[in-house]
């Protein structure tokens, strides 16, 4: 969940909680004095990974009841659950592996709801009497088992084509819990169920949610109704000039495809940005953009020049390359447009440019062809990461172009190479992921080398790249002993701490857990202390899921130079993600570092995956406010 690419979908990761989702329950005080030795201790065990096992193993068989909890959480942090007993550490050792927990004889509903919900991720199907079950509980008295069911039906892979689920959600867009209704929305959306019983159907009724009071409903409503005319048809007659930016801009993404339908170009036509100078420059741009798909003679130069310099070149460039991408235009014209951007002082809009070299190959000749491959492949080279992670990202769309072209050696060669040097935990899984799946032999030597990364999410792709070669000789990588970050975490162990960002919005407070998170909590602490997130820019929103920001790059691809072992909660630990929790994101076990990110509503599939370390305890509505390119102006850390 680092770069921009989740989740803009979401990461749906797994997690077990068997708190009450959702509901703000009190959160433990930070731990006594004489207890930051014990806590201290584990820490530094927890980091040490395979280096410190034998010591946690130690507390479990000698230490008492609360020494144990803690070191069979530790356990399985690390993923070694051979001396844990409790079901709670279990289950998180399970989620932390993507793997579903199973569901016990005794498990109340709620646990039950939630990791039923989980089997959508892993494409199981539930069966009929598990269905049942949950429509049953969706009439349910409690609001949280409500919640849960609906969101387990929500995310049911492929349903199959009764009308059990589809009523059951039916029934929750008039729930009175706004995040109920919009997991609701989401899951007729995402079945495709716009068409119900009555005048209108369902869409009808996801039309009047457009208007609900709770803006996280709206967008829900938006994202269901944008896959068809007449919803988009609806979305357009609601969002006025008085509509919320954030339900705008989230409608404007959405329609870009369909901006020659009568409905959306008048809209487009009409649509008049709001206050705020930023959101202001998204919508200008975004339908600028909608109408030169469906121009008849399109203008770049409409697009590169559109936002009156409230969006900077990295924000308004990059819907440049998407219409390159998108065919806009004639051939001389993508071709010129594309020049500019890839001849950019800028990384970010250098990046921006490579998914669109794919799309230029089919209408180009033999030597335009062999200058585009060419490109991508000396992208993959550079030093500036982010261009070279995002040429990693476009490099299967041109293997789809080049099938076997001549002109793939220089590529598979530039990949190789890549993956032979790169250090870097994300872009270097992406690489043998890449090796893998396009068997791209030359970097064979660089996938079995992989496998004795220190970081999990390294070894393992490497590991998946190398069994693809039929490697013999390629063993399942184990846990491998490791160093602890380079952080001072007895600086917050014991200590009661409040992260203040004074954002471009306002100000936000975030109570830490390091009793939860110790080294998560130290990390930020010690970078908001030296001024590392001071400037730093939101480069991820995701409307009514998630803010993300603490990238120096503003890419998503950059951190602070060190990774963060993974702390994910167990369920007695804490409320988890919902709305208000922060956490840290990584690209896979042990690969976080500087960047976190803010909940606008719960998820549970997050928990049990993710560092969770904090909780927004005022300034939510500023959270909930961020766009992309609002800013940290200034990070302090008060302890009290």
């Amino acid at each position: 969940m680092r770069r921009a690419v989740l989740i803009a979908a979401t990461a749906l990761v797994a997690g077990c909680p068997s708190h009450t989702p959702g509901v703000q329950t009190p959160q433990p005080e930070p731990a006594a004095a004489d207890d930051r030795a014990l806590r201290l201790q584990v820490a530094n065990a927890e980091a040490r990974r395979a280096g410190g096992v034998a010591e946690l193993v130690e507390l479990v068989h000698r230490g008492d009841a609360h020494a144990v909890q803690l070191a069979e959480r530790g356990l399985a942090r690390i993923g070694d659950t051979s001396q844990v007993h409790s079901p709670d550490a279990l289950a998180l050792a399970a989620t932390l592996d993507d793997d579903v927990p199973a569901i016990g004889p005794g498990d109340p509903p709620l646990r039950q709801a939630l990791v039923l919900g989980r089997r959508g991720r892993k494409k199981l199907a539930l069966t009929p009497a598990e269905r049942a079950q949950l429509a049953a509980w969706t009439n349910d008295a409690g609001a949280d088992l409500r919640y849960a069911a609906t969101w387990a039906l929500a995310r049911e892979f492929e349903p199959p084509a009764d009308d059990v689920p589809i009523a059951a959600l039916a029934a929750r867009l008039d729930d009175e819990a706004a995040e109920t209704r919009a997991v609701a929305i989401d899951g007729l959306g995402k079945h495709h169920a716009l068409e119900g019983p009555g005048s209108g159907g369902f869409r009808g009724k996801l039309g009047a949610a457009l208007r609900d009071p709770d803006w996280r409903v709206r967008i829900a409503a938006v994202r269901a109704l944008a896959d068809d005319e007449a919803g988009r048809g609806a979305i357009a007659a609601a969002l006025d000039d008085a509509a919320d930016e954030r339900v705008v801009i989230e409608a404007l993404h959405l329609v870009q495809k369909h901006g020659g339908e009568p409905a959306i170009a008048a809209w487009l036509g009409e649509l008049h940005a709001g206050a705020d100078p930023l959101a202001r420059g998204w919508i200008e741009c975004l339908a600028t953009a909608a109408l030169q798909r469906a121009a008849a003679h399109p203008d770049y130069a409409a697009v590169e020049q559109c936002g009156h310099g409230q969006l900077d070149d990295a924000h308004r460039l990059p819907l440049v390359a998407d219409l390159v991408a998108a065919g806009v235009a004639d051939l001389a014209a993508r071709r010129a447009a594309l020049r500019v951007l890839a001849e950019h002082p800028d990384a970010r809009v250098r990046a921006a440019a490579l998914p669109a070299l794919s799309a230029l190959w089919y209408d180009n000749d033999q030597l335009d062809r062999q200058a585009l491959v060419a490109q991508l492949a000396s992208a993959i080279a550079s030093p500036d990461l982010i261009v070279a992670a995002s040429a990693v990202d476009a490099a299967p769309a041109m293997y789809e172009a080049l099938a076997n072209a001549p002109a793939r050696a220089g590529l598979d060669a530039a990949v190789a190479a890549r993956a032979e040097r790169e250090h870097d935990v994300e872009l270097s899984s992406d690489l043998y992921t890449l090796i893998g799946a396009q068997h791209i032999t030359a970097g064979a030597r660089a996938c079995r080398a992989g496998i004795a990364a220190p970081e999990p999410v390294r070894s393992h792709a490497a590991f998946e790249c190398a069994t693809r070669f039929g490697d013999p000789g390629a063993a399942k990588p184990a846990v491998q002993p490791a160093a602890p970050p380079p952080v001072d975490v007895a600086a917050v162990i014991g200590h009661d701490l409040r992260l203040h960002l004074q954002t471009s919005r306002g100000e936000i407070v975030i109570a830490l857990r390091p009793d939860v998170a110790p080294w998560a909590c130290a990390a930020v602490v010690s970078l908001a202390r030296k001024g590392f997130y001071d400037r730093t820019e939101f480069h991820r929103v995701v409307p009514g899921f998630v803010v993300q920001g603490g990238d120096p790059t503003g890419t998503g691809a950059g951190g602070p130079g060190f990774t963060l072992p993974s702390e994910p909660a167990l369920a007695s630990d804490g409320a988890g993600f919902i709305t208000g929790a922060v956490g840290i994101a990584d690209a896979g076990r042990d690969s976080g570092g500087s960047q976190f990110f803010i909940m606008h509503a719960r998820a549970p599939h997050l928990d049990g995956r993710y560092t969770w370390f904090g909780q927004v305890v005022s300034g939510q509505d500023v959270a909930d406010a961020l766009v992309v390119g609002d800013q940290i102006v200034h990070a302090s850390v008060e302890d009290r």
